[in-house]
Formats: C-alpha cells, sequence, structure tokens
C-alpha cells in the first residue's frame, strides 16, 4: 500500500517547510565555529543518549523471532507486509513498569521497535497488535526516524514543529488501520493506550463524539502545543470524522505557545527562552542607564587607611533535600470498589507543585495500614499514579489493610526527551530525597485523616524502584513494622553506568552520594523490621540473583526476611500472580489480620 493514500494532507507541505528552516538553521550553525561546535556536541550527546537506549533494549528485552513467541513475531511480518515495507525490523517486548507504550527508534541506520510488556499482553486480539505495530512501522516506512535529527530545529519552531508532529501521528494511525484491516479493532487500540484496561467498557462511538468537548479555549491551546492528536480525535478520524472546529478559536490557536508553556512541550520552551533572551538584551541596557541616572551622586569615599582583606567567597549551593515547605491538603474525587472499599483522592499543593494522593480505606475499624510507592520509577525521575496501578492495591485493601499510595515529585520524562527536561526531573527527584520526602508526606496525611486507622501497624511495600524506596524508608521511618519489596534493585551505584552518572551530573552534582543513598543494600544493617523479599528467575531485570544478594546481606545484619524466588512470570508476572498475594498473607498473619476475601 502505498504512502500517499495514507499520508495525512498535512504532512507533506509541513514536511517541505521543515527541510527549509532546518538546513536554514544547520547551514547557521555550520559557518560559525562556536555554532558547530555546540551542533557537533549535541549530535554527540544524542548519540550516546540513544546508543545506551539501545543496549538497555538489547540487554534486558525480548527479540521476537520465528522461534521467540512466534506468533507475535508473524504479526509483525504480516503488519510490514501490508504497509509495504519488505520485512520487519527488530521487534523488542520489554518491561516498562506497567506503562502502555510503543515506540519506534532509529540509531545509525538501524531501526527497531519497542513494545511494552503490559501493552502486548492486553492487545486483546490480534488485530489490535497489528494496529500497534503498524503505527510504528509507519514511521519507518515515511521516514520520520531518518529525518529526525536533521528537522531537530524545525520541531521546536512554535505552531509549525508540532503541527508537523501531529500530522506524522495521524498518518501513522493510517497505517496502523491498513495493518489491521479492522477500523473496529483499531479503534480499541487506541482506546487501550488511551485508558488502560478499562478500554473494553468504553463505548467507541460516544467516545469519539466526546472530541467536541476539545474546541474550548484551553483544550485547543494544549492541542497547538502538543506533538500527540487527542485520542478522541484519533477514534474519530479512524471513521473519517472531521476535527473538532478550532478555526471558531483563532485567539487560542495563536495564544497557545504562551498560555500552553505550562505543557513543557520543547516549541513553548524554545519559545519561552527566546522571549527571555531578548528581554533579557533589549532591557539590560536601558535598565541599568535608567538605574544609574536615578541613583544620587555621593561624594568620593575616603581612602581607607589600610587595605580590606577581600571577602571569603561564598560557600557553593547545595541542591535542597529533605522536608520543604508547607502544603496544603485538597480532597479529590472518590471512587468506590468492590462496595465497601472506598479511594479518597487528595492532592498536596505547594509552590513547586502538586503531588496525588491515594487512600484506599476498608470497612470496619482499626485497620493496619500499607504504604506502596508507585512502581515504574527510574530512580532519577518522578512516577506518577494510574488506574493501571490499582491491581497493586486492591489486594491489600481486600485483605483489610488501608492503603496509601502517592506521586513522586517532578517530570516523568520521555525516553526521548531532551537533556533539559531529564536534568529538570532529576533535580526534582533529588529535591524530594529520591521520593522518600513524598512517601513520609503521603503517609502522614493519611493517618491524619483516617482516626480508624491503626497507626502501630505500618507497612511498606513496593514493586521494582518502589520496593528499592520500601526498603530504604524502612530502615529510615520508626513508624514502620513491615517490609515487603518485590524485584528490588540492590545496588543503584552498580547499576548505572558511568556516561549516565555524567549525563546526569549537571543536574545532581552529588550523583555517587545519592545513588548509594537510594540502594537498599546501603541500608541492609539498619533495616530492623521483618522483610518479605521476591525474585523471579526469569526477571532479565532485576535478577533473582542480584535480590538473592540483597537477602544475604539483611540476613547477615540480623533482619528477619522470608524470600520467595518465583520459578516464571518475569518481572511484572511474577509479582501480581505470586510474590503480592504471598506477601498479603505474610503481613495479615504478622498484624493478626484475619483476611476478608
Amino acid at each position: 500500500m502505498g504512502g500517499d493514500t495514507l499520508r495525512s494532507p498535512a504532512e507533506r507541505p509541513l514536511f517541505v517547510v521543515g527541510v527549509i528552516i532546518s538546513a536554514a538553521v544547520w547551514l547557521g550553525l555550520v559557518v560559525t565555529v562556536v555554532g558547530i561546535t555546540y551542533a557537533l556536541m549535541a549530535m554527540g550527546f544524542l548519540l550516546v543518549g540513544r546508543a545506551l537506549l539501545l543496549a538497555r533494549i538489547r540487554g534486558d528485552g525480548v527479540r521476537l523471532s520465528p522461534s521467540q513467541m512466534p506468533d507475535l513475531h508473524a504479526c509483525c511480518e504480516e503488519a510490514a507486509a501490508r504497509v509495504g515495507l519488505r520485512a520487519a525490523p527488530p521487534v523488542y517486548v520489554l518491561q516498562e513498569g506497567g506503562a502502555l507504550r510503543s515506540l519506534a527508534l532509529r540509531l545509525l541506520g538501524r531501526d527497531v521497535v519497542v513494545l511494552s510488556s503490559a501493552l502486548v499482553e492486553k492487545c486483546a486480539t490480534r488485530e489490535r497488535f497489528l494496529f500497534v505495530v503498524g503505527h510504528e512501522l509507519g514511521h519507518l516506512a515515511e521516514g520520520h526516524l531518518a529525518w529526525r535529527f536533521f528537522l531537530a530545529p524545525f520541531r521546536v519552531v512554535p505552531w509549525l514543529g508540532p503541527a508537523y508532529a501531529r500530522a506524522c501521528e495521524r498518518t501513522c494511525d493510517a497505517y496502523g488501520a491498513a495493518a489491521a484491516r479492522d477500523v473496529t479493532e483499531s479503534r480499541r487500540a487506541i482506546l487501550l493506550q488511551a485508558c488502560g484496561h478499562v478500554h473494553g467498557d468504553v463505548d467507541p462511538a460516544e467516545y469519539a463524539a466526546q472530541r467536541r468537548e476539545t474546541e474550548d479555549f484551553w483544550a485547543v491551546v494544549y492541542e497547538v502545543v502538543s506533538e500527540h492528536p487527542y485520542a478522541t480525535l484519533r477514534v474519530a478520524r479512524l471513521d473519517g470524522a472531521p476535527a473538532a472546529a478550532r478555526a471558531r478559536r483563532p485567539l487560542a490557536a495563536a495564544l497557545a505557545p504562551l498560555a500552553g508553556i505550562g505543557a513543557g512541550t520543547p516549541a513553548s520552551v524554545a519559545l519561552l527562552v527566546g522571549l527571555y533572551v531578548g528581554l533579557s538584551f533589549g532591557l539590560a541596557g536601558p535598565l541599568s542607564a535608567w538605574t544609574r541616572a536615578l541613583q544620587p551622586q555621593a561624594a568620593p569615599p575616603p581612602a581607607p587607611e589600610a587595605a580590606e582583606p577581600p571577602p571569603a567567597p561564598a560557600a557553593p549551593r547545595v541542591p535542597r533535600v529533605g522536608p520543604r515547605g508547607p502544603y496544603t491538603v485538597e480532597e479529590g474525587a472518590t471512587h468506590a470498589f468492590d462496595g465497601d472499599i472506598v479511594r479518597q483522592e487528595y492532592a498536596l499543593v505547594r509552590p513547586e507543585g502538586r503531588t496525588r494522593v491515594w487512600v484506599y480505606r476498608p470497612p470496619g475499624r482499626g485497620y493496619p495500614v500499607v504504604l506502596v510507592p508507585p512502581a515504574g520509577g527510574r530512580a532519577i525521575s518522578a512516577a506518577y499514579l494510574t488506574e493501571n496501578d490499582a491491581p497493586e492495591h486492591l489486594p491489600w485493601a481486600r485483605a483489610g489493610f488501608m492503603v496509601v499510595s502517592h506521586e513522586l515529585d517532578g517530570p516523568n520524562p520521555a525516553d526521548d526527551a531532551d537533556d533539559a527536561t531529564w536534568w529538570a526531573a532529576a533535580a526534582a527527584f533529588r529535591a524530594a530525597d529520591g521520593g522518600l520526602v513524598n512517601m513520609r508526606e503521603a503517609l502522614d496525611v493519611a493517618l491524619a485523616r483516617s482516626p480508624d486507622a491503626d497507626p502501630s501497624r505500618v507497612a511498606v511495600a513496593g514493586h521494582s524502584s518502589a520496593g528499592a524506596q520500601a526498603l530504604v524508608f524502612a530502615a529510615q521511618d520508626a513508624r514502620v513494622k513491615l517490609c515487603a519489596a518485590f524485584m528490588p534493585p540492590a545496588d543503584y551505584a552498580a547499576r548505572t553506568p558511568p556516561a549516565m552518572r555524567e549525563a546526569f551530573r549537571p543536574a545532581v552534582p552529588d550523583i555517587d552520594d545519592f545513588l548509594r543513598a537510594e540502594s537498599p543494600a546501603a541500608h541492609a544493617a539498619s533495616v530492623r523490621v521483618p522483610v518479605f523479599l521476591a525474585a523471579a528467575d526469569d526477571d532479565t531485570n532485576v535478577r533473582a540473583d542480584e535480590v538473592d544478594g540483597l537477602r544475604r546481606a539483611l540476613t547477615e545484619a540480623g533482619t528477619r526476611v522470608e524470600f520467595l524466588r518465583v520459578p516464571g512470570g518475569g518481572h511484572y508476572g511474577a509479582m501480581i500472580n505470586a510474590a503480592l498475594p504471598a506477601a498479603v498473607t505474610w503481613a495479615g498473619r504478622a498484624f493478626h489480620l484475619r483476611h476478608r476475601r
């Protein structure tokens, strides 16, 4: 199937404009020594970052082949044939902490497609899987990856850059639908990535009609600065429905790059930096002249009898760590589960931003508490709560625990985000003590607002990076009486390559000490509560031997450890199907709690 029949009408004209603008920018950089130096440095950083990402994908992911997940491999080959490619590129399935993600990558002419294991698992039909793969293959068939670096200057141009990115996504949706050959299942595939495991209960037609809600001022602002179209518009367009009427909001479209700065998109950030630099240079001279003119002219001071010693240099600024300033608590929505479990949502609001906290309360009184930090973090950036986290919360609540979960401070960048975005995320994560501050605040808020909870019976539990946080928190907070850690990394300092440390050092100058402080192995001698540890023999993310070494360190320090080694299931499946139920039973027995259901 030819690209002309699938390509979005807006993509080709925007591509031509992008080539002209980018060529002018690159030419301007090449003719200046400073410009070419920065260009080469940027290229080097991008190549190193992509190479490290590709190394992780190849080292941790599962590459599909005729003998490795043959059904999925056959689907990929079929999708490639349907969209006009001679063969599918290497396709990897990678555990991403439950995230429903897919992406196509290129490094030095080599293309790969990466699918998160959760997305593959939840693609209930063959056609949905074909749509997901076909969408990513569309980026390869249309040359989006081949031109990505060259068009980098254009992609940060307000209005035009995001519009080109959205046009590319619409093109790839058409490729996905061509691969699936089923519009209904293609819509379901988009719904799966939009709303997770509840997508089966969503009416696609009603969801598509919801696109009319994207016509107000702020909805238009967000879309104009975003690189992805709204999912409601994507579903509607598969049926040939018209886009939302942005023409009725010309002011919103015109002001979008300024009004949408809070979205943090590359184009908005570029506009903000440009305005700041322009105002700084434009006003610096006049303001300094006005300031000098307004100052009274004092007589020259008498000469000192002896020379004054030079002032001592200012002490270097140390990143802020530990509890921050006061926050206010806002109550949000409530949700019922199983009829008698109620989840109350809170928001901790401070000048730096908002952090959400979820509290599940079972019926009755005097129930114990379990603090569950969010999984899926990268140990250097934030993690947010989504409904995909509920399967890790509800087994505790059904057993009679009050469950407290929360978010981690800062942005949660995409894997291909630029350095500035990653540095901002790392600095915010470091300022929150790697999430420990968020854990303390969430527990404080939940206990203060739950008079029926028993503060003398508090446990902490987590999976993967959250399991590491649970162990460190148990070593530092005297309220914790039990700890359950599923597949926790033991030593972040050993797991983090030197190149990655140097990449983050501008944002976290003490990154070596910080990684050690995040590592459970460094706190093994301080954990004085019973610990439930779990590992999976086929886990390629956190290997069973690494967890077993942590078990030995805890045991040698005198900690009582219950160790479960699951023979199969992988990083997530072994946790959700085996380790989590066993830990709930173990903690309920330790707290003398009768299992409710």
